[in-house]
């Protein structure tokens, strides 16, 4: 009969040898639950903390195109007076040219030759002088010095047209005058 209290002794035994197993694993499950608890409010924070720098992004990207959008009307003023001042600058240009060409081909004639018309291609660039004379020398003239290297040299094109007479006598020719980058 002593194996029968043993019995209940041993059974004792297995039931606190299960209560201490227990324990361990509630331990480890403790620690565990913890340790995710401890990530849960980790990513948690993480999350909290990007969505607030999202919303703050978005907040600063909001402000920066209504700031953007407020400077437009300016910006687009300032575009059409750069774009008209550009191009009074280069009329000017133009302008200044033309009266450049004009004054080297009074010069350059002589005294004999006059100009009596001008005319001006704004698209091609172009300037058409009206050359007059009164004597067919000084137009003979006129026509060599038309066809020297220097001149062409100084225009990037030269074209002499309508040579012809005027009710009154005198002679005329039309000389076209590129006035693209003269080199006068």
């Amino acid at each position: 009969m002593p194996r029968e209290i043993n019995f209940l002794s041993d059974r004792h035994k297995q039931i606190v040898k299960q209560e201490v197993a227990d324990q361990k694993v509630m331990l480890f499950c403790g620690i565990g639950l913890g340790v995710c608890f401890a990530l849960f409010v980790a990513v948690s924070s993480i999350q909290f903390y990007f969505s607030y720098k999202i919303s703050q992004t978005k907040s600063h990207e909001a402000a920066l195109r209504q700031q953007i959008m407020g400077d437009q009307d300016t910006e687009q003023s300032f575009v059409v007076f750069v774009r008209k001042l550009s191009s009074l600058v280069q009329i000017d240009q133009d302008r200044q040219d033309k009266k450049a060409i004009i004054s080297f081909f009074n010069s350059y004639f002589g005294s004999n030759i006059s100009i009596t018309g001008v005319t001006f291609d704004q698209k091609a660039k172009l300037l058409t002088l009206e050359l007059q004379s009164e004597s067919i020398f000084s137009l003979k003239d006129v026509l060599s010095k038309l066809d020297s290297e220097d001149l062409m040299s100084k225009f990037t094109s030269l074209n002499p047209s309508n040579l012809g007479r005027t009710p009154d006598g005198k002679y005329q020719i039309d000389v076209t005058v590129s006035t693209v980058s003269p080199k006068i």
